[in-house]
Parts: C-alpha cells; structure tokens; sequence
C-alpha cells in the first residue's frame, strides 16, 4: 500500500476499486471525449459527460502507471500489475471492513 507520502488520490483509489476482477482498464471515446471503461462501467459516465471529471480520470490513470500499479497493455488497454493487484485487494477488503 502507498505511504502516506505516495497517498491515492481519491479518483485513483475510485478506479482501482472499480476495475475488474480481470485487471483490464479500456481507455476509450465517443465524440465528447474519452472516458475509463471498468468492467461494464464508465467513468465519467457518458450520459452526463463532464470534460473536467474526464480529465481528472486520465491524470488518475497515468498517476497509476507512473506508481507501477498499472501499465499499458496494447492500444488503449492498461492493465494491473501484481502490486496494483496487490493493492486493489487492499482497498477492497478496508471497504467491506468498514461496511
């Protein structure tokens, strides 16, 4: 888990939470913009598109990569790596501890 120095943004901890249990993460478009493709989830969602939430999910996908919690796959697919993994259990068993 990060330190608190390294702290997850809220945005990264939110799509680390929501990615799939297969680790895949789908950068994709329509025609206002791109969006973060989690499983069968968008964010932001399209339907109510905002280009700043939008934006925000990209810079939180790269701080991803830069920490080496995800990496680029191929085209516009990212994938966990072990310690995104690693992590990504983390959070979701302090989520079902506090639930």
């Amino acid at each position: 888990m990060p330190t608190d120095e390294q702290k997850l943004s809220q945005i990264e901890v939110e799509i680390l939470v929501n990615t799939p249990d297969s680790g895949d993460i789908l950068l994709s478009d329509f025609q206002l913009g791109e969006y973060l493709l989690l499983g069968g989830r968008s964010f932001p969602d399209p339907n109510n598109y905002d280009p700043t939430l939008a934006a925000r999910y990209l810079e939180g996908l790269w701080s991803l990569q830069r920490r080496g919690l995800i990496r680029h796959y191929a085209d516009r697919l990212y994938t966990l790596t072990a310690n995104g993994f690693d992590v990504r259990r983390q959070l979701l068993e302090e989520r079902s501890t506090r639930s």
